[in-house]
This record gives C-alpha cells, structure tokens and sequence, in this order.
C-alpha cells in the first residue's frame, strides 16, 4: 500500500476529523482578555499540540446559514478532532472525505470552488495552465 493510499484508508478509519496544521495555527490566538498570545505561550502549545483537542464547527453567517433561524443557528455544536500532523504551510487542513461527510452531517451542501496550485517555475505553471484549460477550467495566474 502506498503512502497516499494509507492516509485515506487511516483518514477512513478515524473516529473523529483528523487535521493537519501549518505554521501558523496559533499565530492570531488572544488570551481571554483579548491580548495576542506570546510567543512562549505559542510554543508551549506546539509542544503540546497531540494533546489538545480541537473543536469544529461552522462559523455564523455565510451562504448555507442563511436561511436559518437564529435559534438553529446558535443550537450547532463542534465536533471534535484529532490533530494528525504538523506542516509547513500555513492553515488547516482536513481529509476531503471527511470533510465531505461532516458537512453533510451539518445539513450542508458543498462543493469545490476554487483550487490554489504553488508552482515553482513559470514554465511549469504555464504548462499547468495549458492542461487546466484544455479540461474546462478557469485558470487564473497569481504572480508572487
């Protein structure tokens, strides 16, 4: 089996969501004052990240929520996750048949909007962009 294979079969057989988080999970975190967290107290809890327990839930407001009365909207609870791995990019990060299936869970339609590719070479990207279009898709080039 190979390694993307083991990841979904392993994302599959999870009890709860499993994330894996960049570098800056923690970087906009306010302590219960409002005051931006330290960079000790951020390291503290990278060192401590397996044993946190991290809650999804939607955010209030957008497209799917409303239609929503504000009782349901307040009603929603998180489901918690499990933290799988730490990586190098920014943001959080979900197995995309887990996240299809807790959306669906939520009473929420979904789809894919948009897609980013990071490509080192302009050469590359302009191939990529060929191949994307020829598929039907609207490619857009950001510089940067």
């Amino acid at each position: 089996m190979d390694k993307r294979s083991y990841l979904r079969w392993f994302a599959a057989a999870a009890v709860f969501p499993l994330l894996a988080v960049g570098k800056d999970i923690f970087s906009n975190l306010q302590d219960e004052s409002g005051k931006p967290c330290g960079e000790r107290q951020r390291e503290l809890f990278w060192q401590t990240l397996g044993e946190l327990e991290p809650e999804i839930a939607l955010a209030d407001g957008g497209t799917e929520e409303e239609g929503l009365a504000e009782p349901e909207r307040e009603q929603r609870e998180g489901t918690r996750g499990e933290f799988l791995a730490a990586v190098e990019e920014d943001g959080i990060y979900m197995d995309q048949e887990q996240m299809k299936n807790w959306l669906n869970g939520q009473g929420v339609s979904w789809s894919i909007r948009a897609v980013c590719l990071k490509i080192q070479s302009r050469e590359y990207a302009q191939l990529a962009r060929d191949a994307l279009e020829k598929a039907g898709y609207t490619v857009k080039i950001r510089e940067g």
